[in-house]
């Protein structure tokens, strides 16, 4: 596999009536919060805004900080490392209802409300699982 693939990333986490925002990417099959990589200069709150509003097309706020983490895995046959910020971010925009999908601003994007009901928080690399299915690396905001 080589070396490890280094990378920091910001997330926003959107709640609303019970249901989380998520994306997929397509081809990928899971589901994650938006987010991404930070650019050399930027603020990591800065960064989840950027990308909230690059993948939905809505502006928002920072309302906190949930979590910074650490995460190991394996993705298209490579190991990457990784240091998250996960921000609580209230959207500004108007974004469909619960539990709508709904597509995304970027192509191949889907975007999707996920009742916090199914998710189940693990502990271990912070991955949040949906019917027994990987959907996203970050943390269960609604436990803080």
């Amino acid at each position: 596999m080589g070396a490890p693939h280094h990378r920091v990333r910001a997330s926003a986490v959107v709640i609303r009536d019970r249901h989380l925002l998520a994306v997929r990417h397509a081809p990928d099959l899971y589901w994650s919060v938006p987010g991404g990589a930070i650019e050399r200069g930027e603020l990591s709150q800065d960064a989840a805004l950027r990308e909230l509003m690059e993948e939905i097309g809505v502006a928002g706020r920072v309302t906190g900080l949930i979590a910074v983490i650490e995460n190991q895995f394996d993705y298209d046959g490579a190991r990457m490392e990784e240091i998250g910020f996960l921000y609580a971010i209230a959207a500004d925009g108007a974004l469909p209802a619960p539990p709508a999908t709904f597509p995304g601003a970027e192509a191949r994007l889907t975007a999707r409300w996920l009742p916090l009901s199914e998710l189940v928080y693990r502990p271990s690399g912070f991955l949040l699982m949906l019917q027994g299915r990987r959907c996203s690396d970050e943390r269960d905001s609604d436990r803080r």
